[in-house]
């Protein structure tokens, strides 16, 4: 907003990459070893919006020992250039040697040239201006779903190493110690948010039930960002093959592999040299994609839940062939390629700007044509974003008014649908929890618009303080008859930062950061209720729904037009914004301290009357 919201594309010069941690960012608070980037992005689709990605790592703990809290990227270098800060000493510095590494091996130089430094970079995908392109720090801590690595290609920018000396001053010591013992101890490290344990980093997708020793065999140690004990990634190293750590996505690569080609949901597609039928993934192929796609710098996300399911429904419905995708048929695809030769071919293309699928593949169908939009419809939610966590009502209304896919940072949803007392504990409603769309005759959709307005609240807080997803807000523990502690976010900030906030006070900054994005779409982007939409294919057919894989049954819907488009009216109501527009008034921008952004919006003939 103080940049005045440029509009220009995602590669413009004038597009600014702004880079944040926050108050918790380096101290032993657990899980806040996280940073936030907004920018405006190049995935996006049709139109390249203002968003937002995180991610952790050692980086951002690194950077804030530096004495910075943020920065913000401008313009373009002449030349590759990468950017070094010790402390008050920020330097530009010469990267045209380095323009070409892999992202494993950019970070094996700076660590001899930049000694102790930590390094966020980019690889072959963000030079080559792929959409899909991530920043990545160590082996896998990534800002993946909006297309970054991308943007600081386009201003020549190969890396950011950051070593800092600083400490944190921490307003009230004991009182922090005191509440990490309460996690420790009364919460129930990785109870809270959604992982069941702490963790060896093998628990994710039960990798350890649905591949055995196959992969459990070359696990080396736990692993997670800076100061958190949960330690959600697994060190895999596989010889021949590589060093890496992998959670989430990465592990899906492993997962596939044990499910049939013919399954629809989840990627629909196998990896491995083992019959279609193998009851377990053959590891070297499925480790070698997880390790070369962070070679390159690849969005794992885009490729595991969109691409591979879409080519699976247009292979199987005779729309593309190998002549429309340029990449050498896989054997689950009906061809002859093993699955090396077609990972290889679908890596290089996307890190080199040979194929379609570099721009993601809700571009790539725009590209292709025929049918393969249709089929696009029935895996993606909108703005480019395949489904994710679309199997109930608050899911599918929040997705509407965000600018990507939400659930990179609201997996409060996991807990809260699935039992009505933290329902009840977060919204003060069960009934969200009775809102699943998996049989639409029985689907509930009264107080949706409470529970995602709550959730979009606590979203922005933990995108800001920053807090771990996985580990905050704090809504269920096995230690507290089920039901968590929402309050210790505040308890938190209160401690370290001596500046006294209680949880709803907190939630009214959520409020305020999230009215004030409103206002940056509105002016930079004329955002009207028209865009609060998903594909239209949802409230018409059956769906897919990605998370439904831990039942079984793969398809949702379809969605009450009617019911929902009331549910947005509901959720305009209790915003105060205008429910003819979608956007904020005047009274709720006073409310919040924003008069300055109502003031900015009525010039500019935004705000509405």
């Amino acid at each position: 907003w103080d940049l005045g919201c440029p509009k220009v594309s995602a590669f413009d010069p004038a597009n600014p990459l702004i880079i944040s941690t926050g108050p918790l960012t380096g101290t032993i608070a657990p899980g806040t070893g996280r940073a936030e980037i907004c920018s405006i992005s190049p995935f996006t689709h049709p139109k390249e919006l203002y968003t937002y990605s995180s991610f952790g790592g050692t980086w951002p703990g690194a950077f804030k020992y530096t004495g910075h809290d943020a920065m913000v990227i401008l313009g373009k270098a002449d030349e590759p250039v990468y950017l070094s800060i010790h402390d008050d000493d920020v330097e530009i510095k010469d990267a045209s040697d380095l323009w070409g590494l892999d992202t494993f091996e950019m970070q094996k130089v700076l660590s001899e040239l930049e000694p102790g430094a930590s390094v966020a970079c980019i690889g072959p995908a963000g030079e080559n201006l792929s959409r899909t392109a991530i920043i990545l720090t160590e082996t896998s801590h990534a800002s993946g779903g909006a297309g970054f690595g991308a943007v600081m290609g386009s201003k020549n920018l190969k890396a950011i190493a950051v070593k800092g000396t600083g400490r944190i001053n921490v307003a009230r010591p004991d009182e922090l110690l005191e509440l990490v013992r309460y996690i420790d101890e009364e919460v129930g490290y990785g109870t809270f948010g959604m992982l069941a344990s702490k963790g060896d980093g093998l628990i994710y997708f039960e990798a350890g039930k649905r591949t055995g020793d196959k992969l459990k065999k070359y696990w080396k140690k736990a692993n997670g960002c800076f100061g958190c004990p949960i330690c959600c990634e697994a060190v895999i190293d596989i010889p021949g093959v590589g060093r890496g750590a992998a959670m989430c996505s990465d592990w899906v690569y492993a997962e596939c592999g044990s499910r049939g080609p013919g399954e629809l949901g989840d990627t629909s597609y196998y990896l491995g040299e083992d019959k279609p039928t193998a009851p377990a993934v053959t590891e070297k192929p499925a480790w070698e994609a997880a390790i070369l796609s962070q070679k390159f710098g690849i969005n794992n996300f885009d490729i595991l839940w969109g691409l591979t399911g879409w080519l699976w429904h247009c292979y199987k419905r005779g729309i593309l062939t190998e002549e429309d995708t340029g990449l050498p048929t896989p054997e689950w695809l009906g061809g002859t390629a093993k699955d090396h030769e077609f990972l290889t071919a679908l890596f290089y293309g996307i890190a080199y700007k040979k194929s379609p699928f570099a721009d993601g593949v809700t571009r790539a169908a725009e590209h292709v044509g025929k049918e393969s939009w249709d089929v696009l419809k029935e895996l993606y939610g909108a703005r480019g974003y395949v489904s994710h966590w679309m199997d109930a009502v608050p899911g599918v209304l929040h997705w509407m008014f965000e600018t990507r896919d939400p659930f990179d940072s609201c997996h409060d949803y996991f807990q809260i649908i699935r039992r009505p007392e933290i329902s009840k504990y977060a919204f003060g409603t069960e009934k969200p929890a009775h809102s699943s769309l998996k049989d639409p005759t029985k689907t509930v959709y009264e107080d949706s618009e409470i529970a995602v307005i709550i959730t979009q609240h606590r979203q922005r807080i933990k995108n800001s303080l920053p807090v771990c997803d996985y580990a905050f807000p704090v809504l269920y523990s096995k230690k507290r008859d089920g039901v968590g502690d929402t309050s210790l976010e505040s308890r938190l900030y209160s401690a370290i930062t001596g500046i006294g906030l209680t949880e709803k006070e907190l939630l009214s900054v959520g409020e305020m950061i999230y009215n004030l994005e409103r206002a940056i779409q509105v002016k930079r982007e004329n955002r009207t209720r028209e865009d609060d939409a998903v594909y239209d294919y949802k409230f018409k057919h059956r769906y897919w729904g990605e998370e439904s894989r831990n039942v079984g049954d793969h398809w949702y819907g379809p969605i009450d037009k009617e019911k929902f488009e009331a549910l947005k009216d509901k959720y305009y109501e209790r915003r105060d914004w205008d429910k003819e527009t979608g956007r904020p008034t005047r009274a709720k921008l006073e409310e919040l301290g924003l008069k300055d952004v109502a003031d900015e919006l009525e010039k500019l003939g935004l705000l509405p009357q």
